[in-house]
């Protein structure tokens, strides 16, 4: 299963590639002795959720090359069913905003939708392009 996963995880639609991502590769730093390939289009997961290679490279242990850090090589997934959110990760331009529809988990725990696309700003930011999700609006 995690081979069939791993295989098929670029072609995989947003919600069962977040489901697969426990069966996914993690990202894993190179060393200046063992030096790491990354494709466009590869998929790893880091910090518990899984990120997409926006270009090939090659990491040879330099800092600041993980997905977290190195947002022009990785961007994050973005759920579409609140039951598959992810922590908010900070957008760091159009490639990586969310999008009408798109779900996180934020800060302070709580769910939210976003209701514009194009979004870059965290709910504390731009409050009207985010909705909190609450057990009455389910």
């Amino acid at each position: 299963m995690a081979r069939y996963a791993r295989e098929k995880a670029p072609t995989l639609g947003t919600e069962e590639l977040i489901e697969s991502s426990p069966l996914l590769k993690e990202w894993k730093s190179g060393t200046s002795e063992t030096s790491v390939e990354y494709k466009k289009d590869d998929v790893r997961t880091y910090s518990n959720q899984p990120w997409k290679c926006n270009m090939d490279h090659t990491h040879h242990g330099e800092n600041g090359w993980d997905p977290l850090s190195s947002r022009t090589l990785w961007s994050p997934y973005h759920a579409k069913r609140r039951e598959n959110a992810l922590p908010y990760v900070k957008p760091t331009g159009a490639h990586d905003a969310y999008n009408v529809g798109e779900w996180m988990i934020f800060e302070d725990g709580q769910y939210y939708m976003c209701k514009d696309d194009g979004t870059v700003h965290d709910p504390n930011e731009y409050p009207s392009s985010w909705e909190v999700y609450t057990s009455t609006n389910e």
